[in-house]
């Protein structure tokens, strides 16, 4: 049948019309079987919703127990929050039961009709005990509300009246009221009658009395309206409204879970049926197709056979020769199709190779230049010479450091020569035109300022006293800011207004600050007839951080040196003072010794003029 045919397009277009006659009916029973399982599925979530719905108005009757019994704002209008999601889900799970009920497949299965009809009569109940609950709740009330709030009103219009009532017996009434609230304790109701019994027996005849008697009556009253509420509502979880609703609840879980299961059954049992027939349709689709495909890989294995020869070439690393095509028909343009992917290849190849070899300035073939592979190498190449851009400029970086860091290490000179060094190799590494070396002068503390120790200009060093005070121009607004400044348009007379540099034009100027450990150290100024790049700039901020570390150490030297030279100059005339006033010391010790010998001869005279035996 295939050899008849002499297009492999009409060879194609049989095999695919066969197949695509089985896909059909194939598609037609999928169809079929889907509708059937997509409605027993839409069941089974049907129910899996209403299992939902349940849940959540269980959720939200727990939660009514839980906050809105104590919350005033459900009392002040009998809403909450809660109830709405009770009544909400009440109603989809109405319209559920409903859809489920008017569905064929549930109506003709009796056990699900009767499985539902018991959920909706239990469903019933449980709305009407629910409703039947709120309303004793707001009847029973909380706080300022319902009965409670007018048993507060008596007894607080007893606790704070002007009545003489005994406070003992008071006390013990309210912490039994408060015993019942917390505990639902029959045995509590005993106790209050007995302590309002005692509370009346304390009350006298007198008609100022009387008031009292009629409070502490409405008092025992809606205590004992607010006991027959609890009753109703049950006092433990086995008694009243509460034991009713849970086993309304006990109810409802398994017999969804029934539903749940019984139409689990059937989805499963219809979805095997259905698997079986459509595995039974694919399997004679899949030998149908195999029969045709044997068929035809047989007729066109001999044409591609010199294809496959040269691709399996290709994925050993080698180029197979061109193959020459043996017909106009696909596999012809498939072969001419090869040929051209083996010619992309090869100039792919070559284009990588000289790459590799670093001859960046290649440009690639112009006929493939646009195909994914030239894209990818072409952006490869870019990498490459975005990289070495990067790398030299990193190396131009890393030399030019190491030329500052070797002036700033080998220098055993002062800061000025040390100052006319740097901005030497500085102006003429950076290509630059003129440099000034700023450094903060603190010798006279009420007179601190920037002093020009160093300048370069077009190749000659130029000695000049010059000063700056902070704010005072560009180099003391650089001071003030602690930041570099870098300036693209300068008018032809700003730099001799602004600039410490003099009366050139440059086209860009450039200043940072010398800062080391947040200490203000000076600042360099650059000047060029050619702007700076990022790179550049980079480097002089680098180069100013080292420069910056190496005058701070400088100037702590310089200061170390001046504070030692004042030491010893201290310590030598300390000496000196103390040499003198050791031969005052030796000089007042011999007066004294006179003067001790002379008084002793005129004790010695006075004494023997006393006694006369002195001749005169």
């Amino acid at each position: 049948m295939f050899k008849k045919l002499k297009s492999i397009r009409a060879k194609f277009l049989l095999q695919y019309g066969i197949l695509i006659a089985f896909s059909i009916v194939l598609m037609i029973v999928m169809l079929f079987f889907a509708g059937n399982i997509k409605h027993y599925y839409e069941m089974k979530n049907s129910t899996q919703n209403l299992k939902v719905s349940i849940l959540e108005m269980k959720k939200a009757e727990k939660d009514f127990e839980l906050f809105d019994l104590t919350n005033e704002d459900f009392y002040r209008d009998g809403t909450s929050e809660n109830i709405e999601s009770i009544s909400t889900n009440k109603l989809l799970t109405k319209q559920i039961i409903q859809l489920l009920k008017s569905d064929p497949e549930i109506n003709s299965n009796l056990l699900i009709k009767h499985q539902l009809d018991q959920l909706t009569e239990l469903l019933r109940e449980y709305n009407i005990s629910f409703n039947k609950l709120k309303e004793i709740h707001i009847n029973k009330g909380f706080k300022d509300w319902g009965l409670e709030g007018k048993l507060r009103e008596a007894i607080h219009k007893i606790e704070k009246g002007k009545l003489t009532y005994n406070k003992l017996i008071m006390l013990s009434l309210r912490r039994n009221e408060k015993d019942f609230f917390l505990r639902k304790d029959s045995e509590y109701i005993k106790k209050f009658d007995d302590l309002i019994l005692e509370f009346k027996q304390t009350i006298s005849s007198k008609n100022k009395d009387d008031d009292l008697r009629s409070l502490i009556n409405a008092y025992q009253y809606y205590f004992h309206q607010i006991y027959l509420k609890e009753q109703e509502i049950g006092l433990t979880v086995n008694d009243g409204l509460r034991k009713k609703m849970m086993t309304i609840n006990n109810s409802i879980s398994p017999l969804i879970e029934e539903v749940l299961a019984t139409i689990s059954d059937e989805v499963d049992t219809f979805y095997r049926r259905s698997v079986l027939v459509l595995v039974f349709i694919f399997l004679v689709q899949f030998i149908i197709a195999m029969y045709l495909a044997i068929s035809f890989s047989k007729i066109a294995r001999d044409s591609i056979q010199s294809i496959k020869n040269g691709i399996s070439s290709l994925s050993d690393g080698e180029f197979p020769v061109k193959i020459t095509p043996s017909s106009e028909d696909e596999i012809g343009q498939t072969t001419i199709a090869f040929n051209n992917l083996l010619d992309r290849l090869r100039t792919a190849a070559d284009f990588s190779e000289k790459i590799g070899n670093w001859e960046l300035d290649l440009k690639y073939d112009k006929r493939y230049d646009n195909d994914v592979i030239a894209l990818s190498l072409q952006k490869m190449q870019n990498l490459l010479i975005s990289f070495d851009k990067e790398e030299k400029e990193q190396n131009w970086t890393r030399n030019g450091l190491a030329l500052i860091d070797e002036i700033l290490r080998n220098s055993n000179k002062n800061m000025l020569d040390l100052g006319d060094q740097l901005l030497s190799c500085l102006v003429k590494y950076v290509n630059a035109n003129q440099a000034g070396l700023f450094v903060l002068n603190e010798s006279d503390l009420n007179d601190i300022h920037l002093e020009l120790i160093s300048s370069y200009a077009w190749g000659k060093k130029k000695f000049r006293e010059k000063r700056v005070d902070i704010g005072d121009g560009l180099v003391g607004q650089t001071w003030i800011e602690k930041e570099y400044i870098h300036l693209k348009e300068i008018p032809e007379d700003y730099i001799t207004i602004s600039s410490g540099l003099g009366d050139a034009s440059p086209k860009t100027i450039f200043l940072t600050p010398l800062i080391v450990q947040e200490e203000f150290v000076g600042i360099i100024e650059i000047a060029s007839f050619h702007e700076f790049d990022q790179n550049t700039i980079d480097f002089i901020l680098k180069v100013s951080e080292n420069i910056a570390s190496t005058f701070a150490s400088e100037r702590i030297n310089e200061r170390t040196k001046i504070l030692l030279e004042q030491s010893r100059s201290q310590t030598e005339e300390m000496r000196v003072k103390e040499e003198e006033m050791r031969q005052n010391l030796e000089e007042m010790a011999a007066i004294q010794e006179e003067v001790a010998r002379k008084e002793e001869a005129l004790n010695s005279y006075i004494a023997k003029a006393n006694l006369g035996e002195l001749n005169i």
